[in-house]
């Protein structure tokens, strides 16, 4: 339905200026954000819903490459996982998107997308195991590099 729908590029921008930054750094957006702050926003639109569509995926898309590219050096190639793989319109307009930053999305194999919690969660029991951080202060904000959690071992 999104990839039938215009572009409404005032919409375009509202949601765009919602997306949070701290201190001009990008951060993650949890459920409750994104329902009190988009979905709030478009529920209140009367606009063709296809079109309300489009310009929620074209805006997920834009913010995802502004977000990246404050980050990184560009070019740099981009590893999309999670269930917006599933989405070949996202991921058209996310290719689209990261030319004008010099973002080359790829997707990896389905083995990885499908599990990468699964195998990210075994990664950070790993460096639990070792004493290794895995919260980097440098990324994260934090005021030290720190692991999380406890290590219980059975008696």
């Amino acid at each position: 339905m999104a990839s039938q729908g215009a572009i409404l590029d005032e919409i375009s921008q509202q949601l765009i200026a919602m997306y949070p930054f701290d201190a001009g750094l990008p951060r993650g957006l949890s459920n409750a954000e994104v329902a009190s702050t988009w979905i709030s926003y478009l529920e209140s639109r009367t606009e063709n819903t296809h079109d309300l569509l489009g310009t929620t995926t074209q805006s997920i898309a834009d913010v995802i490459s502004i977000h990246i590219s404050s980050l990184i050096k560009r070019p740099a190639k981009i590893l999309v996982t999670g269930g917006g793989v599933y989405n070949d319109h996202l991921i058209k307009l996310l290719r689209r998107a990261g030319q004008d930053f010099g973002l080359t999305y790829e997707l990896p194999s389905p083995e990885i997308i499908d599990f990468k919690e699964s195998l990210l969660i075994a990664y950070l029991g790993y460096l639990t195991m070792n004493g290794k951080p895995y919260n980097i202060h440098t990324l994260t904000g934090a005021s030290q590099n720190m692991g999380g959690g406890a290590l219980y071992k059975a008696v």
